[in-house]
This record gives C-alpha cells, sequence and structure tokens, in this order.
C-alpha cells in the first residue's frame, strides 16, 4: 500500500483493558466455564510462521495437547512445559483449535482452549478493536493492553482520536513532530504511547490503522492553510460552515470540508503523507458522518450529494 492509500473498513471494534477472571467479577461461572490459560504470541500468522503458546499456569497432571482443523485431529502430544511452539501446516486463510485436555473423574475434559489464525491478509478474516487514550504509559502498561486484544485475535487495531487536528493529524512537523499534544479531547497524548503501541501491534501480526474523519477540520483550519473553498456550506451564499457541534472538554467543534473537492484532498493526502513519514501505521481508518441533516452546498453554490 502507498503511503497515500485508502483504507476503509467497517467500524466494530471491541477492545477490554481489564482482564475479568471469575474470583473478581460478579457473573457466576457454570460448569461449562473454561479458564483462559493458554496464550499465542500473535493475534494472528503468515502462512509457514511458527506458533509459540504459553499457559498462565500450569495445570496438575497429566494433560493432553490436542491440534484440531475443522473438527479433524492434527497431531495429539503430552503438555510437558508452559511455553511451546507448534508449526501449523501448509495453507493460507485457515484456522485451528488448540485444546488441553485432561481425566477428570473418568471423563475426558477440555481444560482450556484457543484458536489460531493463519492468513496472510488479515481483510479474509478481519477483527476490529480499537484504542482510545495514549497518555504517558509504560512499556509493561502497553503490553497488558496489547495482550488483551492478542487474546481476541484481533487483528485491526484502530488509533481512535490520537491526533492532533481533524485537519492537520501530524502534530509539529514530519520534521520536527511534537512528543506531547492534545487531542480533539484535549487530553494529552505522547508520541512515545503511539508509537509504542504500533510496535507491539506488529510485533502480534496485527494491522494499524490511524483514524481520520475524511472530511473535517477545526474552527482555527484558516492558520493550517485550509482554504474556504474548501468548506461545506449549509447556504448557496457560503457564509455558513456546515459543522459537527461539540461541547467541553472538546476543543472544536468539527468543521466539514467538501470530500469531492481537489484541494482538499490534496491538502488532506499532504497531511496523511507526514503521518506516515513519522508514525509506520499501515493505512487511514477513513471516518465519516453519515447523511447531513439539511442540504450542504459548495463554495459555489451547487448542492453536495453527501
Amino acid at each position: 500500500m502507498s503511503v497515500s492509500g485508502l483504507l476503509t473498513l467497517s467500524v466494530s471494534g471491541l477492545i477490554s483493558c481489564n482482564i475479568i477472571e471469575p474470583d473478581n467479577d460478579p457473573v457466576t461461572y457454570g460448569e461449562s466455564y473454561i479458564p483462559n490459560l493458554l496464550s499465542t504470541d500473535k493475534a494472528a500468522y503468515q502462512p509457514g510462521e511458527k506458533v509459540t503458546l504459553s499457559l498462565n499456569s500450569m495445570p496438575e497432571g497429566s494433560v493432553t495437547v490436542r491440534y484440531t482443523h475443522l473438527g479433524k485431529l492434527l497431531k495429539q502430544e503430552p503438555l510437558s512445559s508452559s511455553r511451546w511452539t507448534w508449526q501449523p501446516p501448509a495453507g493460507d486463510f485457515q484456522g485451528y483449535m488448540v485444546e488441553l485436555h485432561k481425566s477428570v473423574n473418568g471423563r475426558d475434559e477440555v481444560i482450556s482452549s484457543i484458536g489460531i489464525d493463519v492468513s496472510s491478509e488479515p481483510s479474509r478474516f478481519p477483527r476490529n478493536g480499537f484504542l482510545s487514550t495514549y497518555g504517558k504509559m509504560s512499556a509493561s502498561d502497553i503490553a497488558n493492553v496489547l495482550n488483551d486484544l492478542n487474546r481476541y485475535h484481533i487483528n485491526y487495531v484502530q488509533f481512535q482520536d490520537w491526533h492532533w487536528k481533524h485537519h492537520h493529524p501530524l502534530a509539529g512537523s514530519a520534521t520536527q513532530p511534537m512528543d506531547v499534544w492534545t487531542d480533539i479531547i484535549s487530553r494529552n497524548c505522547y508520541r512515545s504511547t503511539v508509537q509504542g503501541y504500533i510496535d507491539g501491534a506488529h510485533k502480534r501480526g496485527m494491522v494499524t490503522l490511524f483514524y481520520n474523519l475524511g472530511y473535517g477540520c477545526l474552527e482555527d483550519y484558516a492558520t493550517d492553510d485550509v482554504n474556504p473553498e474548501w468548506l461545506m456550506y449549509t447556504d448557496k451564499l457560503h457564509t455558513h460552515v456546515d459543522n459537527h457541534p461539540l461541547g467541553s472538554p472538546f476543543k472544536s467543534a468539527i468543521y466539514l470540508t467538501d470530500l469531492h473537492n481537489d484541494g482538499w484532498r490534496d491538502y488532506l493526502r499532504a497531511r496523511n503523507d507526514e503521518v506516515y513519514s513519522v508514525f509506520n501505521f499501515d493505512g487511514w481508518q477513513i471516518d465519516q458522518l453519515g447523511v447531513r441533516p439539511t442540504t450542504v452546498y459548495d463554495y459555489s453554490g451547487n448542492v453536495i450529494d453527501v
């Protein structure tokens, strides 16, 4: 993908930063509950990659590891360590199940399990998650969040509200990026945290996407060379810019631009190139606001089809 390429995905994400276990949550767990013992080193794997599996605690007694594909047993072996590797069969776009089996009161029971996705392209089986805060974080804190996403096999990580301004997402410049900036909600964002998340996600086989609206700017757009002729208006005489109102603690309403305008598209493409020159994101999650509540016009008074 070129750095100016566009990547559009449906936004259906999840993130869980708090690991829930039976001893600290109010849910009553029945006999079918299987403890979360198993983890993999990645959320998804390229064909030919080995899978590293690990246990957060070693079960007592004799345990068998079974590897299956669509219910067919591929291999089984005794569990001998809390960390080991497995080589999946050759082939692309395949899913596997790893189960730990143990004899309990004379019955064979599954005491833990985990799925494995082997796919060269994450878009074949997209599983979207997102991040939303980028304050000062330690490497271990970042790893904890990503490990949680990894356990859910999230392969697309969307970086929501990471940027400085909608029309100028990179804080500072490509040659002098800021170390700390405020996002749309006036919260501090740290470059080290954003980059730490990107690096950690890549290590786990995840694709990273930076969020931004495809046609928005903040109220100081004129100071950043956004031309009023690129904006979207609610009247033919271009006296009122269409906007998405936001109150405190948001630092500005979002003023809308005309996505059909070549000047705006060229401007935002250049701003995105600045992002890619500093952060090694894999793509852009393009956001939009849907149908506008009233007719909207370009600078010349023509109706814009949104």
